[in-house]
């Protein structure tokens, strides 16, 4: 089975990144072996993941944790570019790899065990005008997340248009927030599994 490996990203905070990150491993993981690495700066993934034992991981002390049997949580201490500029996936056989890139911006290439792999540029983005606009003057877009807030003019299908892609919804409510807050995203897959699953088997492109 070929490695899949996604690279979620945006142009602005606040759009749901680390959350699409966590909640797609977790639904991953029930399928193989996942490995979930940490890119953003705001190194927001362990707290996202709701263990203690995560979030107080010195940000600058590279660690992988085992969350689950099949989910790997890794954030790096190091420099994990090589000389090319790629970004290194740490060595291992897994079935999927979700990279939470945050708002530093997308890469140019990963390799994994020397080679270089495909990967999935997944970008989020809620439904205002300005963050879209941003998104779309430098993102690449293969597959697209919207954390839609119904408050706001634009509409989903609205933003199918701009971008020219179908998008996967996350409706924006209290559940997926508070199950973060509370520690227990991992346990509230009913929460986010819909989505999370559309966007791995291909929606969204």
């Amino acid at each position: 089975m070929t490695m899949k490996v996604m690279e979620i990203s945006s142009a602005k905070g606040g759009v749901g990144v680390t959350t699409t990150a966590c909640a797609t491993a977790v639904i991953a993981s029930e399928w193989g072996k996942v490995l979930l690495m940490d890119m953003a700066d705001n190194k927001d993934t362990p707290a996202c993941m709701g263990a203690v034992q995560f979030a107080s991981i010195v940000p600058n002390n590279g660690s992988f944790v085992e969350v689950n049997d099949t989910l790997t949580l890794f954030r790096p201490w190091y420099d994990t570019r090589t000389v090319a500029g790629a970004i290194v996936i740490p060595d291992g056989n897994w079935d999927t790899v979700i990279i939470d890139a945050g708002t530093t911006g997308q890469q140019d290439a990963y390799i994994h065990n020397g080679d270089p792999v495909l990967f999935e540029r997944v970008v989020c983005v809620t439904n205002c005008y300005m963050g879209v606009r941003n998104t779309l003057s430098g993102f690449t877009i293969d597959s697209l997340v919207l954390m839609n807030d119904p408050s706001r003019v634009l509409t989903i299908k609205d933003i199918e248009v701009i971008t020219g892609k179908t998008a996967v919804v996350n409706e924006r409510n209290d559940k997926l927030p508070r199950a973060i807050d509370a520690g227990v995203i991992i346990d509230r897959k009913e929460v986010y599994g819909e989505w999370a699953r559309k966007l791995l088997s291909g929606v969204g492109v």
